[in-house]
């Protein structure tokens, strides 16, 4: 199964005028790059929560896998989704985001000192 946006021409697409996330791509490099840029988002997001004083979790190095890029990448995904309406979805993904790391980091922890997985 190929994902909506591949099957989308660049004259389709052309009437849109939003802040896209992941810019309309040729077929070829289009999941490889959607999950490049999906990766840099979320490491600025977890950056994000690496910073607060009463973080979930501390990623040292989630800041310089995302860049420039991963910031820009999370800024327009909360522009994009303001665009159609859900004004808290920006916010909201940043907290699902601290979240989920914590639950798979906590999972990975409890699976190690166990011996791994059966």
């Amino acid at each position: 199964l190929k994902p909506f946006w591949l099957k989308l021409k660049a004259e389709q697409a052309a009437p849109i005028a939003l802040p896209l996330p992941v810019a309309l791509m040729s077929e070829d490099g289009a999941v490889d790059n959607f999950t490049n840029d999906s990766a840099m988002m979320i490491a600025w997001e977890r950056s994000l929560e690496s910073q607060r004083p009463d973080a979930l979790f501390d990623d040292p190095l989630a800041a310089a896998l995302a860049g420039t890029k991963g910031e820009s990448l999370s800024g327009s995904f909360e522009a994009m989704s303001k665009t159609f309406g859900f004004e808290d979805w920006g916010g909201f993904h940043k907290t699902w985001v601290a979240v989920r790391t914590r639950f798979i980091d906590d999972r990975v922890a409890e699976h190690a000192a166990g011996g791994g997985l059966p």
